[in-house]
């Protein structure tokens, strides 16, 4: 009887899981989700552009960041 229960407890275990699982996969494939990321790296791209243009220090440390990814790159 306790082996009854305990397998009971494991599958139901099991179970959220795999809906978990299932749940965060297609939130990984989604249309929406994509579509919804892309305009959040859009936003980014934009303000950290907007930053560049008006503050000369940004702008500065963006040209030495770019400088030293360019080293990194080439090795």
């Amino acid at each position: 009887m306790k082996y009854l229960s305990d397998l009971k407890k494991f599958i139901r275990n099991e179970e959220l899981l795999t809906r978990r699982l299932i749940v965060k996969n297609s939130r990984k494939n989604d249309y929406n989700d994509i579509k919804r990321q892309l305009h959040d790296m859009k936003l980014k791209e934009k303000r950290e552009r907007y930053l560049r243009n008006n503050y000369p220090s940004v702008k500065l440390a963006y040209d030495k960041y770019r400088l030293t990814m360019d080293l990194v790159e080439k090795k």
